[in-house]
């Protein structure tokens, strides 16, 4: 089964390094990884998908990214209702027998073409993994020049009080050494 984390972090260069690095050296596999800006200002808010298949390891994940320089907090949601969705761009070979089909295949997937050329046509959708499993697969028929597949994006289902991140390690206005420092000393 594959593990699910939602970090919150400071926005400022270099912690998807630091991020990438502890899973590295703990030789965990990433199979993919999503970050972005949230409605938090200076808080970038990323997905994990690991496949850790050591029940003690996959523990391990979140308490080893907590205690990364600028990590607020770490959501393990494997297993919890959520929405886990990713996108594609893909670039298909035209043929002018293939638009009419192209255009039916697009449309049954709830995808929409977003740039015609003469010989080729860039393709945007989103969905759940096995949705856009079934819509590669698809396409290969008429033979993708290119691919542009992104991570895991996910969100817990509902409201729940817990699902807000955890921001009391320090100010988000102040750089995190600065708050560590003055905890320390005070």
């Amino acid at each position: 089964m594959k593990q699910t984390l939602i970090a919150f972090m400071e926005d400022a260069p270099g912690v998807l390094n630091r991020i990438a690095n502890l899973l590295r050296r703990r030789n965990y596999n990433i199979e993919s990884i999503v970050a972005g800006h949230t409605q938090i200002p200076n808080i970038t808010r990323m997905t994990i998908v690991t496949d850790e298949s050591c029940h003690h390891r996959r523990a391990n994940i979140p308490h080893n990214l907590k205690k990364l320089v600028n990590v607020y907090d770490v959501k393990d949601i494997t297993g919890l209702p959520s929405v886990v969705r990713e996108y594609i761009l893909v670039k298909v070979a035209v043929v002018n027998g293939d638009v009419k089909e192209l255009k039916d295949l697009v449309k049954s997937h709830d995808a929409k073409i977003i740039d015609k050329g003469e010989r080729s046509i860039i393709i945007e959708a989103s969905g759940d993994e096995q949705e856009i499993k079934e819509l590669i697969e698809k396409l290969k028929a008429f033979n993708i020049l290119e691919l542009m597949r992104s991570g895991k994006m996910a969100m817990i289902r509902g409201f729940y009080a817990n699902q807000q991140p955890n921001l009391n390690k320090n100010s988000v206005g102040e750089p995190w050494a600065t708050s560590r420092l003055q905890n320390a000393l005070f």
